[in-house]
């Protein structure tokens, strides 16, 4: 397994200069995408009018950062990106776009990992987006195309590799793997995390969670497992759905079918929490 951090604070910091961007930064910024689809809330990521080639990379965005990022990405993330409003949303899909090349380009050895921006875990790596575009630039772009399972999840449709992308905040997650895999990255914030336990959460995840309040602990709790409930969602598939009702608490998994999870060591990074896991074999 190889994960893979980025900072897209350079690159969001330009689209919010630009006039569109500046309207909605404020709001973007505030807004948790996955937690308030979850919770049945309008997502962050707005679509635009018109196709990507309508539109073009360039509409309303004329940053020399945006356009470097745009060129580096597959297909798919042009076409995502260009149909985005400039902010938070348009800027994760870029950012996702260009760990994804890193890492194919890594894995099938046309690039050699470099220690520079390391996080400390031997196979976690840490980028900001100029960093990355200056290690990715003197490259070839991969070509990358997807195929979807049954539940709508991506498969890399030329490389025998799995790969889950999440972003939240000011980064996003890249995690690559030879086995099916599951990440998430959570932003630590305000948010009415009782309504959310009762929502998601098993009895016994909700009852530690109360346990925990008693102490002042429970925000940061209630981030790591909503990480762990999301990442077993991309793991399967299907969600937070598939999380929803299954107890997740670390070294008390009750998963459906017997099945269990090995959760990967992830880098700690302050103001957020991250998980990654993947199937281990069946248990009676």
């Amino acid at each position: 397994m190889r994960g893979y951090l980025l900072s897209i604070g350079e690159l969001l910091s330009e689209l919010e200069g630009s006039p569109e961007g500046k309207r909605l930064s404020e709001r973007d910024a505030a807004s948790g995408e996955e937690m308030n689809r979850a919770a049945g809330n309008p997502p962050g990521e707005h679509s635009g009018e018109g196709t990507a080639l309508e539109r073009g990379p360039a509409q309303g965005v004329g940053g020399r950062l945006f356009q470097r990022a745009f060129a580096r990405v597959d297909g798919h993330r042009q076409e995502k990106a260009a149909a985005m409003r400039p902010g938070r949303g348009q800027a994760a899909s870029l950012g996702a776009g260009l760990l994804l090349q890193l890492a194919v380009a890594e894995a099938i050895g046309i690039a050699e990992r470099i220690s520079a921006g390391e996080t400390g875990k031997e196979c976690w790596q840490r980028y900001g987006v100029s960093g990355l575009l200056a290690h990715l630039e003197p490259m070839p772009s991969i070509l990358i195309r997807y195929a979807y399972g049954d539940k709508g999840k991506p498969y890399l449709r030329e490389y025998p590799f799995f790969f889950s992308i999440s972003h939240s905040g000011d980064y996003v997650l890249c995690v690559l793997s030879r086995q099916e895999i599951g990440a998430d990255i959570q932003q630590h914030r305000r948010c009415d995390i009782g309504r959310l336990a009762g929502r998601f959460f098993s009895e016994r995840e909700k009852a530690a969670l109360e346990r925990l309040s008693l102490k002042g602990e429970a925000q940061e709790a209630f981030f790591r497992l909503w990480a762990r409930k999301e990442a077993y969602g991309k793991l399967t598939g299907g969600g937070i759905g598939d999380g929803v009702g299954v107890n997740l608490l670390p070294g008390e998994e009750e998963l459906p079918e017997g099945r269990r999870l090995i959760w990967e060591q992830v880098p700690a990074v302050e103001g957020y929490s991250i998980a990654a896991c993947r199937y281990g074999n069946y248990v009676r």
